[in-house]
């Protein structure tokens, strides 16, 4: 479940049966018999569940770091699961105009507040960006907000067809030409910013081909990097 509709997403087309609160303590249970060391809570929206912090704390009880990933919007009421949290990662998709074009109106001013307010506590905070047609142009100043804030930025390139379990596709994708000519801006970016924060995460594998490198994003997309 999630309480926005962000217009490159499909997952509220789908309402499949969420696991019991006892199912997903045996599966953490399970999961610590592996050997497993840290969980991500994400969705949709964690915070939607109910029995997010009876969660939260028998996973910190297995001995596992906890990341929560959230939209930010519902951080003010659920202050009880920030602090069960190890670390959290919002998600922020530009400055105001991008942002609440893709998320919603009034979204960014909430998860900048959620924001602010995880860094005067204290909490080890990142964003997590999609990367799209609506925020190309801003990445400079994304990148500047997370700066102001000392918060990593976590790149995510849109998929082709909208997030979820369909075949609509995403009204936001970028042209590969546009991903590469960003790919490009955030690696400059980020050499630009070795002696300070915030680091610059790029979720795409990098290879080579014919000797040159080439960055396969998550749409599927070949993206040389000059």
């Amino acid at each position: 479940r999630c309480n926005l509709r962000c217009d490159y997403c499909a997952r509220n087309r789908y309402r499949n049966p969420e696991l019991t609160t006892d199912q997903w303590r045996a599966l953490m249970d399970e999961m610590a018999e592996l050997g497993c060391m840290q969980v991500s809570l994400t969705g949709g929206e964690p915070l939607l569940r109910k029995d997010i912090c009876e969660l939260m704390r028998h996973a910190r009880g297995l001995g596992f770091k906890v990341k929560l990933n959230t939209n930010g919007l519902l951080v003010p009421r659920h202050m009880d699961a920030i602090e069960l949290a190890d670390s959290v990662t919002l998600s922020l998709d530009g400055p105001e105009r991008p942002h609440d074009l893709s998320r919603g109106k009034g979204s960014y001013r909430k998860v900048m507040s959620a924001a602010r307010t995880l860094r005067e506590m204290g909490k080890p905070t990142r964003f997590y960006t999609v990367l799209s047609s609506a925020n190309l142009a801003h990445l400079d100043e994304l990148l500047r907000d997370a700066e102001s804030l000392d918060c990593t930025v976590f790149f995510q390139p849109g998929t082709a067809t909208a997030l979820g379990q369909d075949d609509t596709p995403n009204p936001l994708a970028p042209s590969a030409d546009d991903y590469r000519a960003s790919l490009d801006q955030l690696v400059a970016a980020q050499i630009a910013r070795t002696d300070r924060l915030p680091s610059l995460e790029l979720s795409v594998d990098v290879g080579l081909e014919s000797g040159r490198p080439v960055a396969y994003a998550a749409n599927g997309a070949r993206l040389p990097v000059s």
